[in-house]
């Protein structure tokens, strides 16, 4: 078990679901151009098998927006091992 963390931040460009439509009049907001998140998490692993839980806290996105929007992701992976010299072999 183990736990994780995250910190990031992005310019926004163009996001349609707040600016709206591309091609004709439609409603918008006005967004804030820059985006922050605060991710954390845990993960499980046993042999080959991993469940991990992350929750992200993103900062408001456009003017007018009452609170942070908060998510969190569930996600159970699978990994094989393989080494790269059988690939190779494989090809030759």
């Amino acid at each position: 078990m183990f736990g994780f963390g995250a910190v990031n931040s992005r310019l926004v460009v163009r996001d349609i679901f707040l600016d709206g439509n591309t091609f004709r009049e439609s409603h918008s907001v006005h967004k804030k151009p820059f985006v922050s998140d605060l991710a954390a998490g845990i993960a499980l692993q046993f042999r080959n098998v991993m469940l991990t839980w992350t929750q992200i806290l993103r900062t408001k996105e456009f003017r007018g927006q009452e609170n942070e929007h908060s998510f969190g992701a569930i996600a159970l992976s699978f990994s094989s091992p393989f080494d790269i010299r059988d690939i190779i072999k494989r090809d030759n």
